[in-house]
């Protein structure tokens, strides 16, 4: 038998509603039966098609509160599949960094075709100085400025293979006080990725250590700051 309404008043007059298929029966009201009475505030709860499966409440020497358990209808679990081929959209950085000091002043090479060559003058335990030469959008060679000063004792020349077969991918690093100058935060060392291998590292593998992100990543720039050193350093990248 199923009660989908329960109604009680606080002398425990209970009114509860049972309807089956064909007919209506009313149990109660059990309590007072004066309906001089009658008082209290009345309650009720709606099961709406719910069984009825227990009761709880409050009692000393009468019954001070009433409750119900109750069970429904099983909510359905749905199974849902992925819509293949749809993926999402991501805003991804296209200028990174820089990472290094806070002097020198900014330059920028911006987007180019790709890198051809990279030159790292290195001396005093740091990187003095960074110029490139891009292959740009109408295919030509395109040689920078170099960024940083002219202090340093070795310059070391990476010459990338066709930019076709092989590209940078990102870059490596520390950044921190030059020897002998504890105020003047520069890149020490910086290391170079490309897709084929890593070419390792120049200056001095010590400070504070940066890397660029390399997940499908294409270097094809760079930016920072410089003076007398090359104080800082970033990249521009595309995503495949």
């Amino acid at each position: 038998m199923k009660i989908p309404l329960l109604k009680v008043h606080r002398n425990l007059v209970v009114e509860a509603e049972a309807q089956e298929a064909t007919n209506l029966r009313i149990y109660g009201p059990f309590g007072g039966t004066n309906p001089d009475r009658l008082g209290g505030s009345p309650f009720n709860v709606s099961l709406e098609n719910r069984e009825i499966a227990g009761f709880f409440g409050r009692a000393s020497n009468f019954i001070d509160a009433i409750g119900v358990y109750w069970k429904g209808p099983s909510i359905p679990t749905v199974t849902i599949k992925a819509n293949e081929g749809i993926t999402m959209n991501m805003d991804l950085p296209r200028e990174v960094g820089p990472w290094g000091g806070n002097k020198g002043k900014p330059w920028d090479d911006g987007f180019v075709g790709g890198i051809q060559q990279i030159d790292v003058h290195v001396g005093n335990g740091g990187v003095h100085a960074i110029q490139c030469r891009y292959h740009g959008i109408d295919g030509n060679l395109v040689l920078s400025n170099r960024h940083g000063g002219g202090g340093a004792s070795k310059v070391y020349r990476i010459e990338l293979e066709n930019h076709s077969s092989e590209y940078l991918v990102g870059i490596t690093g520390f950044y921190g006080p030059i020897d002998g100058n504890c105020c003047l935060e520069v890149v020490r060392s910086v290391s170079f990725y490309t897709n084929k291998g890593k070419y390792v590292p120049f200056g001095s593998e010590v400070g504070t250590f940066f890397n660029s992100p390399v997940s499908n990543a294409k270097v094809v720039g760079f930016h920072g700051r410089s003076g007398q050193y090359l104080d800082a350093i970033g990249v521009h990248v595309v995503y495949s």
